[in-house]
């Protein structure tokens, strides 16, 4: 994870969750030419890893050359259902729910 845009630390935890952006190639010369998945990461307050998952977008995307990502936004902790909640903005359609469902 290259980018940390929002965490949480749950009361009584020794858990950190934070949520933000993973660059695909990061050595790339041109700017243009990085892309980045929504990423979410789980660590202990020692540091210690304990997971990263990424949010992978579909490389056919075709808008801004296949380069626009979801973002991940925001995380938080939900008390009463003992969850992590995160948001994200999808924008690939593999990630969006079936609006064709919805009529």
């Amino acid at each position: 994870m290259h980018e940390i845009t929002s965490f949480v630390q749950p009361k009584n935890s020794n858990k950190i969750y934070g949520c933000g952006y993973y660059k695909v190639d990061p050595l790339m010369t041109e700017k243009a030419d990085i892309v980045t998945r929504a990423s979410m990461v789980k660590i202990n307050d020692d540091g210690q890893l304990q997971y990263l998952y990424t949010f992978d977008t579909d490389p056919t995307f075709a808008e801004n050359d296949g380069k626009l990502s979801d973002q991940c936004r925001a995380i938080t902790f939900d008390y009463k259902r003992d969850e992590i909640v995160l948001m994200i903005e999808a924008k690939t359609p593999q990630f969006r729910p079936s609006y064709d469902r919805y009529k």
